[in-house]
Formats: C-alpha cells, structure tokens, sequence
C-alpha cells in the first residue's frame, strides 16, 4: 500500500460514522388533532423485544435498502400508513448512535387528513397507538432521570501491555433521559430523547 493508493481511497470515499454494527431507522410523525399539531408514538406490545417501550415506526434496514426504504416499509407494516397516500415525507432529521452499535437515522414526515382514522396496527408489535400534543411537551417540563453508563472492567484487561496501571478505567459517559406522562402514557427513553432533540432544533425549547 503506498500514500498515493490510500489518497485515491480517501478522495472516492464518503465520510461516516465508523464502528456502525446495526442500521435502524424511524419515522417521527406529525399529525393533527383536536389539541393542535402532535407527535404519533407506538407502545411496543410485551411479547417482542424492548417490551413495552415507547417508540417511533421503525426498524432494522435490511439488505439492500436504503434507511428510509427502511422507515417508509416499517411504518406500512406496523401502521398501515404508506408515504404519498397516507404521509407527507418532510426530511432527515439527524443521526442517532445508540451505545450497541446502532446507527439510527430520524425522519420526519406528517400524516395527511384521515390518515390516523386509517391506522390499522401490527397487533404481535404494537400494543396502541397514541398522540402527545407539540404545545403540551413544549410548557411541560419533564421529569429528568441522569445515569451514567461505565465501561466493563475486566480482570483480564491488559493493563501491563498498553501501559496503565490494572485499575484503570475505560471512559464512560453520562445520558440525561426526559420522562413526561400525558394521559396516562408514558414518554420516556431513546424516544423521549428522539423528541427532546426534535424539539429543540425546531426551537421549541
């Protein structure tokens, strides 16, 4: 390999995330309601993974389809809601980078007139389907929980080869996770975080 090699690579290439495991992507929807324009969540069912959670239509891109194919189908399977019928597709939002190594990529899209009323759910995935007003999440402060996440440490670190001492700990990071309840649902997690970054680059907040 030579300079001129690894220039020509470089020059050809599109710049990433690096150490991507997973490409997920969601669909955050709009919709409007009697309380004003809102934002549409799914409560997962308690037989699948992440049981429970609350979330975006969404999942994992799957070989040889683009992140927002990827959105785009998992919203009809899961809601029965198809882009141009049903929504109106609005943009990328941003990137999400979970801590397992998945790339999330966000959209945006609105749903057209009568399209809630045509929501037929995925009932194995999703439990309900329900709305939290824009207004309401913009005067309602949430309830903040703050954690840390550490790295493991192991016994069998190689402290000695890399030059620390055995204590050493791999850097970590702190995650701040707003919580609202609204009627008696729960927004709460990545979702919750998904929305608190939406609204403020909106300058909603």
């Amino acid at each position: 390999m030579k300079a001129e090699d690894i220039k020509k690579r470089m020059q050809s290439r599109e710049p990433g995330l690096i150490e991507v495991r997973k490409e997920g992507a969601v669909l955050l929807p709009l919709v409007e309601t009697e309380e004003g324009l809102s934002v549409l969540f799914e409560k997962r069912t308690g037989t699948i993974s992440h049981a429970g959670e609350t979330c975006f239509p969404g999942g994992v891109v799957e070989e040889g389809e683009s992140p927002l194919d990827a959105a785009r189908r998992e919203t009809f399977e899961e809601i029965g809601l198809a882009e141009g019928r049903d929504w109106e597709f609005y943009g990328k939002f941003g990137d999400f980078m979970l801590i397992n190594g998945m790339h999330l990529s966000i959209f945006v899209g609105h749903l057209l007139p009568g399209a809630f009323e045509r929501i037929v759910k995925q009932e194995e995935e999703v439990a309900e389907v329900f709305t939290i007003p824009l207004d309401w999440l913009m005067k309602t402060e949430p309830r903040w929980y703050r954690y840390h996440v550490f790295q493991e440490h192991r016994p069998d670190f190689p402290a000695e080869i890399v030059g620390v001492s055995e204590d050493y700990m791999l850097p970590g990071g702190r995650v701040e996770m707003p919580i609202w309840v609204y009627k008696g649902h729960v927004l709460w997690g990545m979702t919750a975080r998904m929305t608190r970054a939406f609204m403020k680059a909106m300058g909603l907040v």
